[in-house]
C-alpha cells in the first residue's frame, strides 16, 4: 500500500512476542542471547522422538530415510500444563505436541503485551501462526486402542 492511500484503518501493531525455539530457550531473551553468544541450537534427536535405527542411514540414504539426526528439536514435550491452558488431561494426551508448544507461548506472548485473554473477546484482534506437519494424528491412528472423542480436536 503507497503512503498516499495510507490510513489509521490499516494500522497494524505487534504488541506481544514469545518463542520457543529449540537448546533450553524459553523466550525472546534467551534466544537474543544465545544468538548473541553464536551458540548452536541444533543438536542430536531425542531417543524417544522416533525410530533412529529404523529411519537414519548414515552412508548412503534409501527413499524414506535421511543420513542425520540432527536437527532442532524443542525440549520436554511433556511438560504442558493443560490446566492452565483450560485443556482436560485427556484432551491434551490426544493434542499434537505443536499444539500444546504453541499455547504457552501465545499465553505469554500476552503476557508480554500486558494483555488478558478476557481483554480480547469481540476486539480486533488477530493471531498468526504456522505448523507445518500433521504426523502425530498418523501415528495415532496406528493403534486403534488409543482413538478415543478427543482424537480429532488436536491429533
Amino acid at each position: 500500500m503507497s503512503r498516499a492511500h495510507w490510513n489509521e484503518d490499516h494500522a497494524v501493531a505487534l504488541v506481544g512476542v514469545a518463542c520457543r525455539p529449540p537448546g533450553g530457550i524459553d523466550g525472546p531473551d534467551a534466544l537474543w542471547q544465545a544468538l548473541v553468544d553464536g551458540r548452536d541450537l541444533v543438536g542430536e534427536a531425542p531417543s524417544d522422538r522416533f525410530d533412529l535405527e529404523r529411519f537414519t542411514d548414515r552412508e548412503l540414504p534409501r527413499p524414506g530415510e535421511g543420513c542425520t539426526t540432527a536437527g532442532g528439536y524443542p525440549d520436554d514435550l511433556a511438560s504442558f500444563d493443560a490446566a492452565h491452558s483450560g485443556i482436560s488431561p485427556m484432551e491434551a494426551g490426544q493434542m499434537d505436541p505443536q499444539h500444546r508448544l504453541l499455547l504457552e507461548p501465545a499465553a505469554e506472548a500476552l503476557d508480554d503485551a500486558g494483555l488478558a485473554r478476557e481483554s480480547l473477546a469481540g476486539s480486533d484482534t488477530a493471531v498468526f501462526v504456522g505448523i507445518s506437519d500433521n504426523a502425530y494424528g498418523g501415528l495415532r491412528m496406528m493403534d486403534p486402542r488409543g482413538i478415543d472423542a478427543y482424537m480429532m480436536s488436536g491429533g
